[in-house]
């Protein structure tokens, strides 16, 4: 097949929606389908590469952002209907790029990643243009129930609301990386953006009042890092917090390797599924997470594959670390089921199986559909 995914950025930006537009693009180029791929770029220059053999990489002329919002011309995208596409498949939110792919005439599948709580000031006009170009889609994917059912409950006019896939990762090389010696050796692991929806406040502060007095790794920069450098001081937790900053991926396949537990403490629902506690599945480690009603339920099995806390809550936070680092018996059940929930839900294997499924569903190559199309009552 030939598949335009349309998304916000590329690696090597960092994310969880550009993790899962290239865990996508490269499943299905590993199985011999031709991907095109657009983005906002970094520049006024349209600029193209090959990430992989079969990926076509466009980063699009960009002439700066408003309130993170890229302003990107998606003009190039027209030229792709000489190629002969078979679907378009755009990754939101995107309000420009959802309004770019409105106009190819091929079928168009939209996967929502998240809401847009934290543009408070965006959100009503964004959410009406989503709602009318949803009316176009051939199909609409949500990587989770409960983000679907937020969706619903929020329109009570949409019905047979599209179908839900997980995201996955390609994470064999747990395989490859036993324990290593290495400085970045932590009892908890933080990975992700340094911004505040993310709650690492939350968690140094609960560090501090664990009785473990556990080591935290944060991988990760952003806009929060000095103030919170200056906060692990004032609580006088220097010791046991390194901030390692960014970590390129096979080093960082090593430090989840020499941690103990996963955290993500996230605030509020624009933690829509948690990438990096994917990736801890992976490689065996429990998990400590918010209690959000988003996706991160259906990641952290609550007292299987880890514990789930009332977000922005320090005692609950620190007693959860307590109890993971603190109970042999119990880390060794969270973890032996923390893999087995990776293998059976999360793979990047699962995750391209069941868009090749839709794909083919929604370009007439499918007689069984697997659900109903989605339909928006006036």
């Amino acid at each position: 097949m030939r598949i335009l995914q349309i998304g916000k950025f590329y690696d090597p930006v960092k994310g969880g929606m550009e993790t899962a537009l290239r865990e996508l693009s490269e499943g299905l180029a590993d199985r011999g389908h031709n991907i095109w791929v657009a983005v906002s770029g970094d520049s006024w220059r349209l600029e193209e590469e090959n990430p992989h053999p079969r990926v076509h990489l466009m980063r699009l002329p960009t002439y700066g952002k408003i309130r993170g919002i890229p302003l990107t011309d998606w003009r190039p995208l027209e030229d792709l209907l000489s190629v002969g596409l078979d679907v378009a498949h755009v990754h939101l939110p995107n309000p420009l790029g959802l309004k770019a792919l409105a106009k190819l005439k091929v079928p168009k599948v939209a996967t929502i990643h998240a809401t847009t709580v934290n543009h408070p000031f965006l959100s009503p006009l964004y959410d009406a243009h989503l709602r009318r170009s949803l009316e176009q889609m051939d199909q609409i994917i949500f990587t989770s129930t409960e983000l679907r059912r937020q969706v619903v409950q929020t329109w009570e006019s949409l019905t047979h609301p599209g179908r839900v896939i997980p995201l996955g990762l390609k994470c064999d090389w747990w395989r490859a990386l036993p324990r290593v010696s290495t400085d970045l050796r932590g009892d908890l692991l933080f990975v992700g953006r340094l911004v505040p929806y993310k709650g690492l406040g939350v968690l140094l502060r609960a560090v501090h009042k664990s009785v473990a007095k556990p080591r935290l790794v944060i991988v990760g920069d952003g806009p929060e890092k000095g103030r919170l450098i200056k906060l692990s001081h004032e609580l006088g937790i220097d010791h046991q917090v390194i901030f390692a900053g960014h970590i390129e991926e096979q080093e960082l396949h090593r430090i989840y390797m020499n941690s103990r537990v996963v955290v993500l403490p996230s605030l509020n629902g624009a933690e829509a599924f948690g990438l990096s506690m994917v990736e801890g599945l992976a490689s065996g480690r429990p998990l400590i997470c918010s209690d959000l009603p988003t996706g991160v339920r259906g990641v952290n099995l609550h007292g299987e594959t880890g514990l789930r806390v009332p977000p922005n809550d320090v005692g609950a936070l620190s007693n959860a670390i307590d109890r993971v680092l603190g109970e042999p018996i119990l880390y060794g059940q969270m973890s032996r089921n923390a893999r087995r929930h990776y293998e059976s839900h999360f793979t990047r294997e699962t995750m391209v199986d069941r868009h090749l499924d839709l794909y083919q569903e929604v370009c007439g190559l499918r007689t069984d559909k697997i659900s109903a199309p989605l339909h928006i009552q006036p």
